[in-house]
């Protein structure tokens, strides 16, 4: 897994209803972001929960109640309050 609990890393802001966000599992490719995820859009979050066998995340902010995939956040972020960014590029599909 890319992240680790506690880790602060940013929502990506490119994000659209729809998309396809691929996971870190290859049992469960894949993950929508739904609407009510875009609130985050742009924020920074904090990791509260790793599903290593989903490949996916949970963050403190929303309450843990949608699921994330590393592909939906721009990176860490660092001290500074800029981004620590991974080169995730291909791993969206909009749907």
């Amino acid at each position: 897994m890319i992240y680790a609990v506690g880790d602060r890393v940013i929502v990506r802001d490119d994000l659209i209803e729809g998309t396809r966000c691929t996971t870190e599992s290859a049992a469960h490719p894949t993950e929508s972001f739904v609407g009510r995820m875009s609130s985050f859009c742009g924020e920074v979050v904090t990791i509260d929960t790793v599903h290593e066998d989903l490949g996916k995340y949970k963050i403190k902010e929303d309450s843990r109640v949608y699921w994330w995939t590393a592909t939906m956040f721009a990176g860490l972020e660092e001290s500074d309050g800029g981004c620590a960014g991974i080169d995730l590029d291909g791993f969206l599909e909009v749907m």
